[in-house]
């Protein structure tokens, strides 16, 4: 018998941006934005299959690992709130194994001329095969490359 556990988390980030909310909104609902900042480290390479930021569709992207690794994550867009909040709900496998499902909302809040975002990320994590601190190190990595792109 295979052993089975849920390991529940919740993740919460802020980050503050110098560009407007509808900037830092544009990032997140454009497919060719989004490619130019939302991987989880250098090495990595991410293909999308479905981008349709509308709620009730879908996000299909594989994201793969400088090692090999094969992540691919589908998802249904919850609600959208242009320039102001995007929620989805997605589950993620490694390479066939489901690894990972969760709710992901982001909030770009206007702030000081540019946008403070929240980003919140409720999940659970499948029989030990992934971990809270890999959630938070690949969504660390992706604010930070999505500021290097807002960057004038």
């Amino acid at each position: 018998m295979t052993d089975r556990s849920l390991t529940h988390s919740s993740l919460n980030l802020e980050r503050a941006y110098i560009a407007p909310p509808a900037a830092v909104f544009a990032a997140w609902t454009n497919l060719d934005a989004l490619k130019q900042w939302a991987i989880p480290d250098d090495g990595w390479t991410a293909e999308y299959e479905a981008f349709e930021p509308i709620p009730g569709r879908r996000e299909i992207s594989t994201v793969t690992s400088p090692d090999g690794q094969v992540l691919r994550n589908e998802g249904t867009y919850g609600d959208i709130v242009p320039d102001e909040r995007l929620v989805s709900l997605y589950t993620m496998a490694s390479n066939g194994t489901r690894i990972f499902s969760g709710l992901l909302s982001v909030e770009f809040n206007p702030s000081d001329g540019g946008c403070r975002l929240q980003l919140s990320e409720q999940g659970v994590f499948y029989d030990g095969h992934d971990a809270p601190e890999n959630h938070k190190l690949g969504y660390q990595s992706m604010l930070l490359a999505l500021s290097a792109y807002l960057q004038p």
